[in-house]
């Protein structure tokens, strides 16, 4: 699905909203987002248009929702919820990387490692 101009012009404000509420400057933009500057430029000169897959990566970036980002709606409070759980616990955030990325044994074997460490924590 290739998005419209104004859907473009939308989403382009949404991640400048974003960014200024972080106070993210652009060059760390550009870099924490893998989009380059020529990219993004050419996003807002309308000689190129963003895939579903950038936009993805630059809502993983800023901490929203691939929705927000399309819509500009907000999302579910349990997906509020798991973004959290996944901020305070690293394991949980790479089980879900694991769970969209990975092989069923690497997620098997992820899981047993960390019900050790969760077993040898209790334990101390």
């Amino acid at each position: 699905m290739q998005f419209t101009d104004e859907q473009v012009k939308e989403i382009l404000e949404r991640i400048e909203v974003e960014l200024g509420k972080r106070r993210i400057k652009k060059y760390a933009f550009y870099e924490g987002s893998q989009v380059s500057s020529a990219l993004y430029s050419n996003w807002n000169t309308g000689k190129a248009k963003p895939t579903r897959q950038m936009l993805s990566k630059i809502a993983d970036y800023l901490g929203v929702s691939l929705e927000f980002l399309i819509n500009g709606t907000e999302e579910d409070d349990d997906i509020d919820d798991l973004r959290q759980v996944m901020r305070e616990r690293p394991e949980v955030a790479f089980l879900m990387k694991l769970a969209k990325d990975g092989r069923t044994s690497d997620i098997l074997e992820a899981s047993a490692l960390l019900q050790r460490y969760k077993e040898e924590s209790e334990n101390k």
